[in-house]
């Protein structure tokens, strides 16, 4: 089959290489689309990933073409998407409910070959049913979707107020409609792209760009003076993260969802915002899923898009093949590509 390879930092090839096939357990999927995620870049061009060679690529939609040993629910033909984690089942956080938070785990893109392909195998407990009528290129965004929910839950209770999220990438903006179903007076985004805060108004908030207006003055004036009651950062970058305590309220909440993609460094100023304003900082990894999480994100999510309460399909600003990825990539990585989210259709 063909896929995208990376062999070395910066050296990602699309190439023919021998077909996976499934254990007991596992099924093949065809992959209709694969999501880049900002995270493939890094493990591409910024660090070396935990094996090579790797195919990445966690965001992933497919058909079933083969299953393993027992099918259980599931039968050759069925429209699915994967959860990409897959921790060990005796680690203890499984058992208290919170696989995200496991220690020993593998997954799939980043420790194990994943959806930047023609065909990828995977446990057929973490297959879920694509939605009936919803498209699999749109699905294959089911798992940027479950993370951008899962940080909202963590934020605490959305209804009644004002939801401020930096960076306005596709978590970002399936965050700002998440916060909106959940009943948030007022949703607020902070993007330096022009594509991206016009989606955001699109799909029914409101965007300004922190480099033509006082992010900290805009915002104050949208929250009569207070600041925002929640603030999620989604870039990741020392920066952001110091304009998130500035942009929050006393007694606030701060997510912090971005990867860093560096050290951070905190101010002394931004040290005394959260501490002076009693925020809580409030960290977020994955997501929850299974039959002992107190909420299987995934389900919910999936229910939200098939029942139209998530517009995922405005998002999708580039289609490209497995033979343009390694190209496109760079570009992207370079800045010389604009895009919110492209996806791989084999």
């Amino acid at each position: 089959m063909r896929a995208c390879v990376i062999h070395g930092l910066g050296d990602i090839r699309c190439e023919d290489v021998p077909m996976p096939v499934p254990k007991a357990g596992e099924a093949l999927i065809e992959v209709a689309a694969c999501g880049i995620c900002g995270s493939d870049l890094g493990r591409t061009f910024d660090y070396t990933p935990h094996q090579l060679p790797l195919v990445p690529g966690h965001e992933i939609s497919g058909i079933v073409r083969e299953i393993a040993g027992p099918s259980g629910e599931w039968a050759v033909g069925d429209h699915v998407v994967i959860e990409p984690m897959l921790p060990a089942v005796d680690d203890p956080m499984v058992a208290r409910g919170l696989p995200n938070l496991a220690s020993a785990y593998d997954y799939i893109g980043s420790r194990r070959d994943g959806g930047f392909a023609e065909f990828v195998v995977a446990p057929l407990g973490h297959l879920y049913r694509a939605p009936e009528g919803v498209p699999l290129d749109v699905a294959a965004l089911v798992e940027p979707s479950v993370i951008a929910l899962h940080a909202l839950r963590m934020a605490g209770e959305a209804e009644d107020r004002t939801v401020c999220v930096i960076g306005l990438g596709p978590i970002g903006l399936i965050l700002g409609q998440w916060a909106a179903a959940f009943g948030a007076a007022r949703v607020l985004g902070l993007s330096r792209t022009a594509t991206k805060r016009s989606l955001a108004t699109e799909l029914g908030f409101e965007a300004a760009d922190p480099t033509a207006v006082d992010p900290e003055s805009w915002v104050r004036d949208h929250t009569g003076g207070l600041g925002a009651d929640i603030v999620i950062e989604g870039v990741g970058v020392a920066a952001t993260i110091a304009q998130s305590m500035r942009l929050c309220r006393p007694r606030g909440r701060v997510i912090l969802l971005g990867n860093p993609s560096g050290d951070i460094h905190l101010g002394q100023y931004d040290y005394w915002q959260a501490l002076r304003r009693e925020l809580t900082l409030v960290g977020v990894w994955n997501a929850l899923w299974g039959p002992r999480a107190e909420e299987d994100e995934w389900l919910t999510a999936l229910e939200a898009l098939g029942a139209g309460r998530l517009r995922l399909e405005p998002l999708i600003t580039l289609r490209i093949s497995l033979d343009e990825t390694p190209a496109a990539m760079a570009a992207m990585h370079s800045g010389a590509m604009e895009r919110v989210k492209a996806l791989i259709e084999p």
